[in-house]
């Protein structure tokens, strides 16, 4: 584990975004599964930008929402349930510690 947080964000990635954010057919072009593509980000750029919670689209997609089609949408879209938040919270805290040229382990559909 390369940081104190990254099982459970690694869980939580895994839980709530792979199903649309997978390498086949990703929306937004947006691949969240491995460092790599999570720093690469997608269609809007960058998924998170190192040291900076507040200024990532990851945190700002999970917490108020962005738009997409003349829509708001908070992520996970749809019915999908949306994260708590002690899981933004562990996930703005990562982003806060995360390298920028770390490797973690490479994330799986479960």
């Amino acid at each position: 584990v390369l940081f104190r947080s990254s099982a459970a964000v690694e869980a939580l990635l895994t839980k709530h975004c792979l199903d649309c954010h997978a390498a086949q057919d990703p929306d937004g072009k947006l691949v969240l599964e491995s460092h790599a593509t999570l720093m690469k980000g997608g269609e809007s750029g960058p998924a998170v930008i190192p040291g900076r919670s507040a200024d990532s689209l990851l945190v700002r997609a999970v917490e108020q929402g962005l738009e997409r089609g003349g829509k708001l949408k908070i992520m996970p879209p749809g019915k999908r349930p949306k994260l708590a938040p002690e899981e933004i919270a562990l996930l703005r805290a990562w982003i806060e510690e995360i390298d920028h040229h770390a490797s973690p382990v490479q994330l799986t559909r479960a």
